[in-house]
């Protein structure tokens, strides 16, 4: 819907409400028209300003993704989407190692954690896509015990360059659990994509898979991959601004160690 001299005279509250009827999408806005009022997550509130709509921005959703797993004694993994990625959408990588699996090496991504410990170990990479990504190839520095699990991940929400706001972690301390808590990350700067992820040292050891907590919504669970260190992950769509976030991995089994993290990252031009 273009604002033009036709509109102008509508009044602000109702020129909000057909903005979001005829766009089911979220809008960024200059901060000339309307003081006071602003549209977050299809809702009007009054935190922010308001002017005209300068950029129709697309919900944060997860498009599609893939999980691979490695042999015994192995140094590399490949995973592959069903298609290529969207130029300038969100790729994301979770990997857990059987036992310390060193350094990972995987080319164009950019470490949000990387958890190394004698039992267990985490990674979590990101990169925008420029739609040559289909199938990645990750390795590490040591050898696998058991073997790894990861899962790849794409999400939309507009081509633009995308920057972590938040982020918190908890590396295992050996002792063996049946749930781990993410940590709780600072003050959330804009409104974002919420990615949890946990790693376990035995795939074997998750009979059941728990819900996560605090509304994060499971999207892998790496079970029945018999001795190899399993991978977790969960997300949560559209974080408000000003809060901390966190969530706790929960499982019934056996117990064994457990390390976790939380991310949460958002599109550049939708800072305030």
């Amino acid at each position: 819907m273009a604002l033009d001299a036709s509109t102008s005279a509508i009044a602000p509250d109702i020129l909000l409400k057909l903005i979001i009827a005829v766009n089911s999408t979220y809008a960024s806005y200059d901060q000339s028209v309307f003081p006071g009022q602003n549209i977050v997550n299809n809702s009007i509130t009054s935190s922010e300003t308001l002017g005209q709509p300068t950029t129709i921005l697309t919900p944060y959703a997860l498009v599609k993704s893939a999980s691979a797993n490695s042999i015994a004694s192995s140094t590399t993994i490949s995973v592959s989407l069903a298609s290529a990625p969207i130029s300038g959408n969100l790729l994301v990588f979770a990997m857990a190692g059987d036992k310390n699996t060193g350094a990972l090496t995987l080319a164009g991504f950019t470490q949000i954690y990387e958890l190394l410990s004698t039992s267990v170990s985490l990674y979590l990479y990101y990169k925008v896509s420029n739609s040559t990504e289909t199938t990645i190839n990750p390795s590490w520095a040591t050898t696998s015990v058991a073997g790894n699990t990861a899962w790849y991940g794409e999400i939309s929400g507009g081509s633009s360059s995308w920057i972590i706001t938040a982020q918190a972690s908890n590396i295992t301390n050996e002792a063996t659990v049946l749930t781990q808590s993410t940590g709780t990350t600072g003050t959330i700067g804009s409104a974002g994509f919420g990615i949890a992820v946990a790693a376990i040292d035995s795939s074997q050891s998750v009979t059941t898979m728990n819900a996560w907590s605090n509304s994060y919504s499971d999207n892998y669970s790496a079970t029945g991959l018999g001795g190899r260190g399993a991978i977790f992950v969960a997300n949560k769509h559209e974080l408000t601004t000003g809060i901390t976030t966190s969530s706790a991995f929960n499982y019934a089994g056996t117990v064994d160690q457990v390390s976790a993290a939380v991310t949460a990252l958002v599109r550049k031009e939708q800072q305030r």
